[in-house]
């Protein structure tokens, strides 16, 4: 009876140790680095400028989102602005939100806005899907 039994015993404590999958996010293998997205601020001419009063909002929740620090190793380019991080992942869906970039030319004063499409959520990344990598600011 007992060798019948111990089969049935043995299927009971495998099914039940067995987890519901929660999806993507819980499957995937990522790697270790971290993402930022940026974007280069120039002038009709093609230089690079300052902006002041950058804000990033997520168009779907209409949320701000905080500006990432840049890395203190990275060395990058005059006028090129972090916008979002993975510090933003969460904060995105996975097939990508709108996102609007607001700036403004502290030689001119003048202010623009300009959309990008970024993805998040159970990816293991944040990334740009759509959007220029330039914003021009007379």
């Amino acid at each position: 009876m007992y060798n019948k039994l111990l089969p049935v015993l043995m299927l009971a404590v495998c099914l039940l140790a067995c987890k519901k999958n929660n999806g993507a996010c819980s499957t995937q293998m990522c790697d270790a680095s971290f993402a930022f997205i940026g974007v280069q601020f120039t002038n009709s001419a093609g230089d690079p400028i300052e902006v002041t009063g950058l804000k990033v909002v997520n168009i779907r929740t209409n949320k701000q989102l905080e500006l990432p620090p840049p890395p203190e190793t990275l060395i990058y380019a005059p006028g090129y602005v972090f916008i979002v991080s993975d510090q933003n992942k969460a904060e995105f869906s996975a097939a990508g939100d709108q996102v609007k970039v607001t700036a403004q030319s502290t030689l001119t004063g003048r202010t623009k806005s300009f959309t990008l499409k970024i993805s998040g959520g159970c990816n293991c990344h944040v990334a740009k899907v759509s959007g220029p990598d330039k914003l021009v600011i007379d």
